[in-house]
């Protein structure tokens, strides 16, 4: 393990400008043992390079291990001490971070210590270093805060998937994913059931069959229905706006639809925005 003699942001000249994250110290060592009475001031990852560690809270009898390829996560000012377990050195490489409440919950970090199990450190590492770099006198707050995402991205891939895993979602969660994507794109003409089904992961003939029992319709069909209640609603919102421009906004071709919106409301799209009605729009 190369080594990454502590550096600090303690002052760093950032202005006004805050982001959910901001680093205050990085680097690695050998780690030696810490009591802290009254906790850190700042939240702390500490990476396992090599060797393995104990960790306890003070107060408590029980202490956990801290092993290779484990991330020990601390919450700020929380009481707690950690030693080096066995003869090998306890190499290890930390962050410490200043964060947002909210931005903490959003990463799933909890307001407790918490061991996290990760596939490999070398990335992690290359992580470490980068923010390093960008960290101390000649501190890059931008940079720096960006790599540190960049690091809680990693841990986050690292923790749910392995290089060899594949998760496999319910049929809801699959037909949920794509329905809320043709939701989000019904104005693009050019978007077809094949392509999604492949960027989901799935044939299109698995997709349909995946959507038919979830909504009791094909992806097809779902979408029409999205793109005829969508220019609905916009012949309601812009009465001054023709048929075809309504059409394309939908991604539709301007004759098929006037047929398909016929037939769907009883009314052409010109009589439709021009009429008091109790249609379902949603």
């Amino acid at each position: 393990m190369k080594r990454l003699t502590l550096r600090t942001n303690v002052l760093s000249k950032h202005g006004e400008a805050r982001l959910p994250f901001s680093v205050y110290t990085v680097g690695t060592e050998e780690q030696q043992p810490m009591t802290r009475m009254k906790g850190y001031s700042a939240y702390q990852f500490i990476v396992t390079f090599s060797g393995k560690g104990r960790f306890r809270l003070l107060g408590q009898s029980k202490w956990d291990i801290v092993s290779n390829r484990q991330i020990l996560f601390i919450p700020s000012d929380i009481p707690h001490e950690y030693i080096a377990e066995g003869y090998e050195p306890w190499k290890v490489g930390f962050v410490s971070f200043s964060a947002e409440a909210n931005a903490l919950h959003a990463w799933k970090l909890a307001d407790v210590p918490t061991l996290l199990a990760v596939q490999n450190t070398s990335r992690l590492f290359e992580l470490i270093e980068q923010i390093w770099t960008k960290s101390g006198a000649d501190h890059d707050y931008w940079t720096s805060s960006e790599l540190f995402l960049a690091f809680l991205s990693e841990i986050t891939k690292q923790r749910y998937i392995s290089s060899t895993d594949r998760i496999f979602y319910g049929s809801n969660a699959v037909a949920h994913a794509a329905a809320r994507f043709l939701r989000d794109h019904v104005n693009r003409s050019n978007t077809t059931i094949t392509e999604l089904a492949e960027q989901l992961g799935y044939s299109r003939k698995q997709l349909t069959r995946l959507f038919i029992s979830t909504y009791h319709t094909t992806p097809l069909q779902y979408l029409k229905h999205q793109r005829l209640i969508g220019a609905a609603r916009l012949l309601k919102a812009h009465p001054e706006r023709t048929a075809t421009e309504i059409a394309r906004q939908v991604g539709m071709e301007p004759v098929y639809f006037s047929r398909a919106f016929r037939i769907k409301f009883g009314v052409a799209p010109i009589e439709f925005k021009n009429i008091s009605s109790d249609f379902d729009l949603e």
